[in-house]
């Protein structure tokens, strides 16, 4: 019961910060914006020296005099090329959150053309959407500096709203369970698709952190013993190339489903395109240790306690995927005959079958729209659980953030977390 209050105070007080944050920036705007650069700056400068200090008085060996040394001089470079480009560096941020917001747009009429393709209902909704960040993101594109108000407008915006979340997190551990079941039917709170393009990637590096994870309790999290553990998501993640962005599949009663471009043959656009490959596969141990084995991967597995109820939702959305597939053999990949195909690999190691969409928004692959997230939301999402539901660009990242965060709450679903790499294997 203190844990419970003591997450809800630390959420509100959360909540009141970014809300008041939000609220100072729109009223500073551009003139508040310079300010903020300019000390940012200062604190450079001051960061800079000081590590120039410690890299002649402290003790270090050759690599972490290298590594000190480098940091110093991008402090330098930043701070010297405000002094002289200062609008240079006022337009940086102005001009990569425009960027993102314009990836974001075309991914948005991409999603639309699939989903008119596959005679799905959404398309129209996607253009929209699409045509919305357009707007937005193309005069900040061209006028980065001129465009500096409209940037923080959209910031204040993102942070008010954080805000909001926070609290309603924080209302969400004190009421009673039922009542909490009947305000998440009622209300459905995500972030409005506007700002979703400002959600840190820092969770991405949070994972990747993770990568050197030692010492005691560091592999498991358990905060529910007592409850049964239903449905497990998988959360990849890998020091290789794209890997680093990591994957996501779906485990339910011992089976492993999974969503992706696994026919390489069919893949065009680099990996971005392809078509849709859903597989099943009967031992998650095995899975896991063959991820760990292939690609060097670390797995968060998230254990979910479902109800009776929600199991039947997830287990009736599951063979409708299925019902809209046909066996595929990864034997028919042109990369099977040289041994390199990763489906190949993996049926040799776990036996798992393969399926390929008969009709849908699953049949063609997106990396940023139907992707392996876009199908565990699909399962996940809109079981009942009312776990996550995500709109724009989704990744990995967001996912488990959104569930470490769940994971601490003492009414959360979910009840575990493991962690496996090459230091712990699955059992």
């Amino acid at each position: 019961m203190k844990d419970k209050y003591y997450d809800f105070t630390s959420s509100l007080v959360m909540g009141i910060i970014f809300i008041i944050v939000g609220i100072v920036l729109l009223i500073g705007k551009a003139k508040l914006y310079q300010e903020l650069i300019s000390i940012l700056i200062f604190i450079l400068w001051g960061n800079a020296f000081i590590h120039l200090i410690r890299l002649h008085l402290r003790k270090q060996n050759k690599r972490e005099k290298k590594r000190a040394l480098y940091f110093c001089l991008f402090h330098f470079f930043i701070c010297l090329m405000f002094a002289i480009l200062p609008d240079f560096i006022l337009g940086i941020a102005p001009l990569l959150f425009s960027i993102y917001l314009l990836i974001i747009s075309i991914s948005q009429f991409i999603m639309g053309y699939l989903e008119l393709k596959s005679k799905e209902n959404y398309g129209v909704r996607y253009f929209l959407i699409g045509c919305i960040y357009l707007a937005i993101s193309l005069p900040i594109v061209f006028s980065p500096i001129n465009n500096i108000d409209r940037f923080l407008i959209c910031l204040s915006i993102y942070i008010f709203f954080l805000g909001i979340s926070f609290i309603y997190d924080g209302i969400i551990q004190i009421i009673p369970l039922k009542s909490k079941n009947n305000l998440k039917r009622k209300i459905k709170f995500t972030l409005p698709k506007i700002i979703e393009a400002l959600i840190p990637y820092s969770v991405m590096l949070e994972i990747n952190h993770n990568l050197e994870v030692s010492g005691q309790n560091t592999y498991s999290y358990h905060n529910k013993l007592d409850k049964s553990v239903d449905l497990n998501i998988l959360i990849h993640t890998s020091n290789r190339g794209f890997n680093r962005m990591g994957h996501i599949d779906i485990c339910y009663k011992g089976t492993v489903i999974s969503y992706g471009c696994y026919d390489e043959g069919s893949r065009f656009v680099g990996e971005l395109f392809g078509d849709g490959v859903l597989f099943t596969a009967n031992s998650k141990k095995e899975y896991i240790n063959f991820c760990i084995d292939n690609s060097k991967k670390t797995i968060f597995d998230f254990g979910i306690h479902l109800t009776e109820k929600q199991k039947t939702q997830v287990e009736q959305r599951i063979q409708e995927l299925i019902n809209n597939t046909y066996s595929w053999n990864h034997k028919q990949d042109k990369n099977y005959k040289n041994a390199t195909s990763y489906a190949g690999k993996l049926y040799k190691r776990t036996k798992a079958k393969f399926y390929k969409f008969k009709s849908g928004k699953y049949k063609t692959y997106f990396v940023l729209g139907t992707n392996c997230c876009f199908l565990a939301d699909d399962i996940v999402g809109k079981s009942g659980m009312d776990i996550l539901s995500i709109n724009g660009i989704i990744t990995p990242g967001t996912y488990y953030d959104y569930l470490n965060r769940a994971l601490k709450r003492k009414n959360s679903n979910i009840i575990y977390k493991e962690i496996y790499n090459k230091e712990r294997r699955a059992k």
